[in-house]
C-alpha cells in the first residue's frame, strides 16, 4: 500500500455513506474521486421534482446529527455554518387500526404520559424497556458501532455481553417481555422497519434505535435531505475531493487479489489501488468482479442471502395544506404479524398495507409551494423475488393508496392531488442497483449482522472496502454514515504497517489461508505474528511451484532459493529470517519437495504419500514447534504427523483442481486401473474410494497430532487445536456430502467453525488439555526413512 499522500482512493457512489467516505478518505491524505452513475451525487438520497413539487427521494429523519457535526470537523468547520437541522416534534405519530393516535417524541415523560393513554400500566414497563435499550445502545453503538468487524474474534469478544443482553432474542419478544397493550408493542417494535428488517426475527439489538432517537431526538434538515447533500458535496469539493457524476463503473479489475484500477463506459480505466464502495455489496460482487476473483461471496452464496423487502413509495402534491398532519405518520393495519409474514415469507401484495406518510412542510414551510402541500407515502412490499409486474399493478396500487389515506388522515385527498408519481422495487434495482429490488440491502436478521454481515474490508479483494447499508453497522443514516468511521479505522490500523513485512503476510493469510485465519487469533500475538510470517512465507513458495509457466525455471529457483535466504532482499527471505529458526533442515526438506512438485505428477503408492505428505506439510509443522516455543524433541514427531494430515485432507478435498495441473496426489494403487489426469478431470468421482481412503488414512496422522499438543506451552495449544479440528472437519464435512464432494472445493460450514472457536475459547476443560501421553506410533513413520523429524526424534 502506498502512503495516502501519494495514492488516488476513489469511491464509487455518493450516498450518504460515499460521501461520509470521501470526506474521511480526503482528511486522511488521500486524492480522492467520488464516481457517481446518477445525473447528481445523492444516491438513495437523490431528489425528485415535479410540477412544481420537490421530494426528498430517501430518508427523511436524522436521529444522530452529530455523525454530520463530526463530518464538518475534519475540516475545521461547523455544520450548524452551512445547514440548518430543524427539530422534528412529534418524532412519529402512530395511527393504530382504530384511529387512535400516539405521539411518540420529546422526553421520556412525554413519552409516558402517551402510553398512560393507552394502557397506564405499562408506563413501568416503558421505564425499563428504556433501560434495556440503553444498554444495548452501549453495546451496540457507542462501544461497537464504529469498530471493524472483518475478525471474528471481535465478533467472539461481543458474544458474552450480546447473550447477557438477550440478543437472540427478536424485537418483537424484546418489546412484549415490558409492554402489554397490543397497539402500543406494535408502536415500539416498529425500528426494524426503517432499516429493512421485520420485528419478528430480527435480532433485539437494534433496539437500540429507541434509546438512539431519546438520546439525540430527531431533527430534518432546514431544505429537505436534498440540502444535505448538496452541503456535503460542497465541503468535499473545497477541500479537493473531485465528483465524476454520469460515470457507471463497469469493472473493478483486480490482478493477483489485489484492486489496481477501476473502468467505466467508453473505455474509461482508471489506476487506483483503494476503493470504496457505496453501492449494493451484491451488486459488487456480482456485476463488478470476475468470478474468478472470488472465493467468497461467490455467485450461489449471494444467492443464498436473505434481502430486505421492497419499497412502493408515491410521491404526491396538493392544491391544499394540511396542516394538522404531523411530519411523519405511521398508519397501522389491522393485521401485523400476518401482513409482515405475507410480505417477508410469502411474498404477497397485500391489499391493506400499513403507510408511512412523510409532510415535511410540517417542520420546513418551505419544503411545499405556498398554500400547496408535498408529501411521500411509503409502502412496504414484497422484493422482485416475487414476480409482480409493476407495471399493471402499480397505477392500482397508488389508487389504492390514496383510497386508505383519504379514509384515514387526508380528507378529500383525491379531489385535491393535483400531481404524483411513484416508484416500485424496479427503481431500487435499475437505478440503484440493488439486489432483488431491495430497500435496504439484505435483511438485519442475527446471521446476516456484525461480522456475518458483508464486512467492510473485501475478503476477496485487497483494496476493497466497502461503505452503506449492506454492510456493518446497517441501514439507517446511523449505520451508513458510521460505516465510513470504520472503513477509516480499519485503514488508520493497516496505516501503521505500510510496507511492513508483517502487514503482507497478514493479508497472505486472511485472503488465503481461513482455518488458519481463524486459529491464528487465539496464539499470544508474538507466536501469531512467528506463524502468520510462517504461513506467507510458505505460500510464496507455493505460488512459485504452482504459478510459473517454465517449470524448469520454477524448480531452478526453488532450489537456489536456499542459498539466498540468509541474504536475499525479497519478501520470502527477509519474512523467513525474521522467524530466527535454529533448524535449517525443515525448510530445506520443504524447498527439496515443492521443486520436485513444479510439473505433472502421479504418486503410485501409500509410502509415497506419506512422504510427499511429510516434504510440504510435514516440515512446516516441525517449524511451528520451533515458533510455538516446544522444547521437548518428542514434540517433533507430532508436529510432524499433524502436517501430513492436513495435507492428506489438502489432497482429498482438490482432486479436481490438481487433475487439472496433470497432477494426481492419490495414489495409483487405490484409484481404477489405467486413470489418467485428463480422465480424473472429467470425471473426479471415479476417485471416491481413494478420497475416502485419504480421509481415513489422515485420521490416524490427526490423532498423533492432537495427541501431541501437550508438549506445547499452555498458551499455544488452543490455536494448534483449533487449526487442526477444522481441517479435520473438512475431512468430515467431504464424507458427509459423499461422492459429490469432489466435484467443488469443500469448506466446513461457517456455523460449524464458530462453533469450533467457541468450544475452543470457553471450554473449562478443552479436549486436548490432559491428552495421554501414550508415546508416538512408530509405525505412522515407516514410509519416512530417514527423512528429518520421523521417529525417533533425531
Amino acid at each position: 500500500m502506498n502512503s495516502p499522500a501519494s495514492e488516488t482512493a476513489i469511491v464509487i457512489g455518493s450516498g450518504f455513506g460515499g460521501l461520509a467516505a470521501a470526506l474521511r478518505l480526503r482528511a486522511m491524505g488521500y486524492e480522492v474521486e467520488v464516481w457517481e452513475r446518477g445525473q447528481s451525487p445523492g444516491g438513495r438520497a437523490a431528489v425528485f421534482e415535479q410540477d412544481g413539487f420537490t421530494y426528498d427521494a430517501g430518508p427523511t429523519v436524522i436521529t444522530a446529527p452529530f455523525l454530520f457535526d463530526e463530518l464538518y470537523a475534519l475540516f475545521g468547520e461547523k455544520r450548524e455554518d452551512h445547514v440548518e437541522f430543524l427539530p422534528v416534534k412529534p418524532w412519529y405519530r402512530m395511527v393504530d387500526w382504530n384511529q387512535r393516535s400516539f405521539d411518540y417524541g420529546g422526553t421520556e415523560a412525554e413519552v409516558r404520559s402517551e402510553i398512560a393513554k393507552f394502557c397506564p400500566e405499562d408506563a413501568a414497563g416503558y421505564g425499563k424497556l428504556l433501560e434495556h435499550s440503553r444498554l444495548l445502545y452501549a453495546a451496540g453503538f457507542t462501544r461497537l458501532g464504529d469498530q471493524p468487524f472483518h475478525r471474528l474474534s471481535t465478533m467472539l469478544k461481543c458474544v458474552p455481553a450480546l447473550l447477557r443482553l438477550r440478543g437472540d432474542r427478536t424485537v418483537w419478544q424484546f418489546v412484549c417481555r415490558y409492554l402489554k397493550d397490543d397497539s402500543l408493542r406494535r408502536f415500539f417494535s416498529i425500528q426494524p422497519l426503517l432499516v429493512g428488517g421485520n420485528p419478528f426475527n430480527t435480532s433485539s439489538l437494534y433496539s437500540l434505535i429507541h434509546y438512539l432517537e431519546i438520546k439525540s431526538a430527531i431533527w430534518y434538515p432546514r431544505g429537505g435531505t436534498g440540502q444535505l447533500v448538496r452541503s456535503l458535496v460542497a465541503l468535499a469539493e473545497r477541500h479537493g475531493v473531485r465528483f465524476h457524476c454520469d460515470r457507471t463503473v463497469t469493472e473493478i479489475e483486480v490482478q493477483a487479489g489485489r484492486v489496481v484500477a477501476l473502468r467505466a463506459g467508453a473505455g474509461l480505466r482508471k489506476s487506483c489501488g483503494l476503493v470504496v464502495a457505496n453501492n449494493d455489496p451484491p451488486d459488487v460482487y456480482r456485476r463488478l468482479i470476475a468470478p474468478m476473483h472470488r472465493k467468497m461471496w461467490t455467485d450461489r452464496r449471494l444467492d443464498r442471502l436473505h434481502y430486505s423487502m421492497g419499497l412502493f413509495v408515491l410521491y404526491f402534491g396538493t392544491d391544499r395544506t394540511y396542516p394538522d398532519v404531523a411530519h411523519h405518520t405511521i398508519l397501522f393495519s389491522e393485521r401485523y404479524r400476518e401482513l409482515l409474514d405475507d410480505i417477508f415469507k410469502h411474498g404477497k401484495l397485500a391489499d391493506d398495507p400499513s403507510l408511512y406518510l412523510h409532510r415535511p412542510a410540517a417542520t420546513d414551510p418551505g419544503m411545499a409551494p405556498p398554500g400547496r402541500d408535498a408529501f411521500y407515502v411509503l409502502a412496504p412490499v414484497p422484493n422482485l423475488k416475487t414476480a409482480i409486474d409493476w407495471d399493471v399493478v402499480g397505477p392500482r396500487y397508488a389508487a389504492l393508496i390514496l383510497e386508505q389515506l383519504e379514509k384515514r388522515i387526508l380528507p378529500d385527498l383525491r379531489s385535491h392531488v393535483i400531481s404524483h408519481f411513484f416508484v416500485t422495487p424496479h427503481y431500487f434495482s435499475d437505478s440503484l442497483l440493488s439486489a432483488q429490488g431491495s430497500g435496504f440491502s439484505i435483511s438485519p436478521i442475527l446471521t446476516q449482522s456484525a461480522w456475518f454481515r458483508f464486512h467492510n474490508k473485501s475478503e476477496d479483494v485487497a483494496g476493497l472496502y466497502f461503505v452503506g447499508a449492506g454492510v456493518h453497522p446497517g441501514a439507517g443514516l446511523p449505520g451508513v454514515v458510521t460505516s465510513a468511521k470504520v472503513v477509516e479505522n480499519i485503514l488508520l490500523e493497516e496505516g501503521e504497517k505500510v510496507n511492513n513485512d508483517l502487514y503482507d503476510a497478514n493479508q497472505v493469510l486472511a485472503r488465503h489461508g481461513r482455518s488458519f485465519h481463524l486459529a491464528a487469533r487465539f496464539l499470544p500475538a508474538q507466536k501469531r505474528d512467528r506463524a502468520t510470517c510462517l504461513y506467507a512465507f510458505c505460500r510464496e513458495l507455493d505460488d512459485l511451484a504452482d504459478g510459473s509457466e517454465n517449470q524448469a525455471t520454477a524448480k531452478a529457483e526453488l532450489l537456489t532459493l536456499r542459498s539466498a535466504l540468509p541474504t536475499a532482499d525479497r519478501p520470502a527471505c527477509r519474512i523467513y529470517r525474521s522467524l530466527g529458526l535454529n533448524d535449517d533442515r525443515p525448510v530445506d526438506a520443504l524447498l527439496a519437495a515443492l521443486a520436485n512438485d513444479t510439473g505433472p505428477r502421479s504418486i503410485q503408492t501409500k509410502d509415497e504419500l506419506v512422504r510427499y505428505a511429510h516434504g510440504v506439510a510435514g516440515t512446516v509443522g516441525l517449524m511451528m514447534t520451533e515458533i510455538l516455543g516446544a522444547t521437548d524433541p518428542a514434540a517433533g514427531p507430532h508436529a510432524l504427523d499433524l502436517g501430513i494430515a492436513m495435507q492428506l485432507i489438502n489432497i482429498a478435498r482438490d482432486v479436481r483442481d490438481d487433475s487439472r495441473l496433470a497432477r494426481i496426489y492419490l495414489p495409483q494403487e487405490w484409484l481404477p486401473h489405467g486413470i489418467t489426469a485428463e480422465s480424473l478431470a472429467s470425471d473426479p468421482v471415479s476417485a471416491w474410494p481413494a478420497v475416502r481412503q485419504s480421509i481415513q488414512l489422515a485420521e490416524e496422522y490427526f490423532i498423533s497430532g492432537f495427541i501431541g499438543l501437550h508438549y506445547l506451552p499452555n498458551e499455544s495449544r488452543r490455536g494448534i487445536w483449533l487449526a487442526g479440528r477444522v481441517y479435520r472437519e473438512i475431512g468430515q464435512e467431504i464424507l458427509r456430502l459423499g461422492p459429490t464432494a469432489v466435484l467443488r472445493r469443500t469448506v466446513v460450514p461457517k456455523w460449524r467453525r464458530i462453533t469450533l472457536a467457541l468450544r475452543c475459547m470457553w471450554s473449562p476443560f478443552p479436549p486436548f488439555k490432559n491428552a495421554p501421553d501414550t508415546g508416538h506410533q512408530a509405525r505412522l513413520h515407516i514410509a519416512l526413512g530417514d527423512l528429518c523429524g520421523r521417529h525417533p526424534p533425531s
